[in-house]
């Protein structure tokens, strides 16, 4: 079945049958002449009127029904004349009984294949109606993923406005969300707190998303359909109707001037006639469009299933083209494989033809030395001793070999450590000569620094050899050094009780301006406070007008409800008027029978006030003839 909530054959299901009042309801009581007659106008304006927009409702299914009387609810009613009882009733196109709203919504929302058929339909409905340049707002592929507030209610807002184009958005969508699903008549509504509408996310996307798709099915399948044809069918009907009514009047209303007593029947009969003939041909109709919406709704059913077998054709078709591109990806492979295994066995057959050339070279060059040996009387056991001797020696050269390195790596090892030693010294004398820039010894060479032909590997040397001069005149210079730096420091401490002094007279005077410094910051907190008291007071003024704000919030609130109340207690005599005039109109029926009734007492008190007015005639001229003849 086709995933949209709304199918072509909807508004048959919710048709009321068209129906007439029995034949026998409509005949006469008896065959006495009928003096009664019933005047009723003509419809000057039409049973329903449309309005040039779409409305928010959704359109009726049915159309108009003709039933007796008893059925109640009816809009007007028509009594013929010669029947007591039988009233053509005629009822005007009520909305359809809504059914009640589910708890439970049957769609499978949480399924990704049907979130992803809906979001493409949502999707196609918005781009197809200009949703983006509306908006202002695109759509891309992380408004699905994870959609935001602000993509709902911009939604929410775009779709709704094509159920009504005149409504104006000036208050959150939040506010007035559940009293808009009211309206459109959300059959799942209850799925739907308050708190996942304050707060659209990830987790709670499928429920909007599902009223999304619902309101989009909605607008397309409502506004689709030909509503001016449904209309334009009723109307036509009704104008029928109003024909046979008006041209029963007319006939009855001339026979009745006429002074015709048998014409009333005939008219009746005519009347039920051209009444069932035009239930024949409603009846046809309604079966006609039924059976049309049956066809349509078949058409539908296999154009989806063929978008189905189209959708998972082109499902198909992709992962046959990947699996192409795949397998001639992998031919491609093979080929350069296989143009690689000719090469390589090209590079083999070469290397066994250079083997092979070689092979018998070397046995060319055997068969040489052989002859050689042969001119020399060397035999070849004594070439094998030769040989022997030769393993031998070569075996004793690597052991000479591998002691040569043991001992060359000994060699590396002691040179490493003395290179450590070496580095280690050099750290110390940079360090030394570091202590030395401190001390002011300008007119001393303290400095000490490493001999240069320390770095010739042949050369030989002592420790006395390894610094460019003796540590011992080293310290002897220090000494010497030190005793010009006490000397240098008994001056400085003269210098320095001096700068005692002087700092304690500084200190006075620092102590007199800090006093002064007291003062002033005793004055500074002093109109710090006075400062924190006014901003305390400014604060408690802030929190009367925040309370202020608060108690007016509250009473904008009060009002809010109160206008609330005020309009269900409108809806409600709203609600008491519209049953008060359903009622006046099915009485309207008994009032007119009586005034009929009214109206045979007055036309037989006519009549019988003429024919007393004749016999008194008659009466008077007897007593003029009699007068005469006295």
């Amino acid at each position: 079945m086709p995933p949209a909530s709304y199918t072509p054959g909807a508004r048959s299901k919710k048709r009321k049958s068209l129906t007439l009042l029995s034949r026998q309801s409509l005949l006469p009581e008896n065959s006495r002449r009928k003096s009664t007659f019933l005047s009723t106008p003509a419809r000057s304006t039409k049973r329903r009127q449309t309005t040039a927009g779409p409305s928010i409702y959704p359109p009726s299914a049915g159309l108009f029904s003709l039933t007796p009387s008893s059925a109640g609810g009816a809009s007007g009613a028509l009594a013929v004349p010669g029947s007591s009882n039988g009233l053509v009733t005629r009822r005007s196109m009520t909305p359809s009984s809504i059914q009640p709203s589910r708890n439970v919504d049957p769609r499978p929302l949480r399924e990704r294949r049907y979130q992803e058929m809906i979001q493409a339909e949502i999707q196609s409905f918005l781009l197809e109606n200009e949703y983006e340049q509306t908006s202002g707002m695109s759509i891309t592929e992380n408004t699905w993923k994870n959609p935001t507030q602000r993509d709902f209610t911009t939604m929410f807002k775009f779709i709704y406005k094509k159920f009504d184009p005149t409504i104006t958005f000036d208050k959150p969508v939040e506010s007035d969300f559940f009293v808009l699903l009211k309206i459109l008549e959300y059959p799942y509504v209850d799925t739907i707190s308050r708190t996942q509408v304050n707060s659209v996310s990830k987790s709670n996307w499928p429920t909007f998303l599902g009223l999304l798709y619902w309101m989009v099915t909605e607008a397309i399948g409502t506004f689709e359909i030909d509503i001016n044809d449904e209309l334009s069918m009723d109307d036509e009907f009704d104008n029928e109707f109003d024909k046979i009514t008006l041209r029963l009047q007319k006939n009855s209303y001339v026979s009745f001037l006429e002074g015709g007593e048998d014409n009333i029947d005939q008219f009746e009969f005519q009347m039920i006639s051209e009444c069932t003939e035009l239930e024949s041909k409603m009846n046809q109709e309604l079966e006609n469009h039924d059976n049309h919406e049956q066809e349509l709704r078949k058409e539908y059913e296999l154009s989806y299933v063929q978008l189905q077998e189209i959708e998972e054709a082109k499902k198909k078709a992709a992962a046959l083209e990947i699996d192409y591109d795949k397998l001639d990806e992998y031919n491609h492979k093979l080929e350069q494989n296989r143009i690689k295994s000719v090469q390589i066995l090209q590079r083999i057959n070469v290397d066994v033809e250079e083997t092979n050339s070689q092979i018998k070279q070397t046995d060319d060059e055997i068969e040489k030395v052989k002859q050689q040996l042969q001119e020399k009387n060397i035999s070849i056991d004594d070439a094998r001793k030769l040989l022997i001797t030769r393993d031998n020696l070569l075996e004793e050269t690597k052991l000479a070999e591998v002691r040569c390195a043991e001992k060359q790596n000994e060699v590396n090892q002691r040179r490493q450590v003395l290179y450590k030693e070496s580095q280690n010294l050099h750290r110390t004398i940079n360090s030394f000569n570091n202590e030395i820039e401190k001390i002011d010894s300008n007119d001393y060479d303290l400095r000490l620094s490493m001999n240069e032909y320390l770095s010739i590997p042949s050369q030989s040397f002592d420790e006395s050899q390894i610094l460019n001069k003796p540590f011992d005149t080293i310290l002897v210079e220090l000494e010497t050094c030190g005793n010009t730096k006490m000397t240098s420091l008994q001056n400085h401490q003269q210098q320095n009780f001096k700068l005692e002094t002087q700092l304690r007279a500084n200190n006075e005077e620092y102590k007199r301006i800090s006093n002064l410094l007291e003062e002033s910051k005793v004055n500074f907190t002093n109109k710090v406070q006075e400062f924190e008291r006014r901003n305390r007071l400014c604060n408690e003024q802030l929190e009367l007008d925040k309370s202020e704000i608060r108690s007016l919030e509250q009473n904008i609130t009060n009002e809010i409800i109160r206008v609330e109340n005020l309009r269900e207690e409108i809806n409600q005599q709203y609600s008491s008027m519209v049953q008060l005039q359903k009622e006046t109109k099915e009485n309207i029926p008994y009032q007119l029978k009586g005034m009929v009734y009214q109206c045979e007492q007055m036309a037989k008190f006519a009549v019988d006030s003429i024919n007393s007015l004749g016999n008194l005639t008659e009466f008077v001229d007897l007593f003029e003839d009699t007068e005469k003849l006295d």
